[in-house]
């Protein structure tokens, strides 16, 4: 009997755990983000399981590595005060993932007036913005539907 055929291409969860050596229930956990401490090894052998060449592995150990998101990107004194001198219209420069990096005063109030206004100047107190529209009740709220 033939195998049926795959409704999308790509590999399977449990064949991505197996090539990894990891059971198929904690690499589910790590799709979901269930699991907070994945040692570099795993993260390496996930790499591996899924061919990633250099620059992609090295990103997936970034992004694995709790704390280590955007504290390396840093605003140029010269577009801070760009931002800060377009007064007209609410300005947010986003990082490569979605950290708000600066913003301006209109910016601030519209998106974001329950954050202090220095939020964004420390990778400690950094907002994101794709973790505010799931997770901060405020910014929710101006997104109703």
């Amino acid at each position: 009997m033939a195998p049926a055929a795959r409704r999308v291409s790509g590999l399977r969860r449990e064949e991505v755990a197996r090539r990894a050596g990891i059971s198929t229930g904690y690499y589910t956990r790590l799709e979901q983000g269930k699991d907070h401490r994945t040692s570099p090894e795993v993260v390496a052998a996930l790499a591996r399981a899924l061919r990633l060449d250099v620059d992609e592995t090295r990103h997936l150990l970034e992004l694995s590595t709790p704390g280590s998101h955007s504290t390396d990107e840093i605003v140029r004194p010269s577009t801070k005060a760009l931002i800060d001198q377009l007064t007209t219209f609410p300005v947010v420069l986003l990082g490569r993932r979605s950290d708000i990096l600066t913003w301006n005063d209109k910016a601030h109030e519209l998106l974001a007036g329950h954050l202090a206004f220095s939020a964004p100047e420390s990778g400690d107190t950094r907002p994101n913005w794709a973790r505010m529209l799931f997770q901060d009740a405020p910014t929710r709220a101006l997104y109703v539907d």
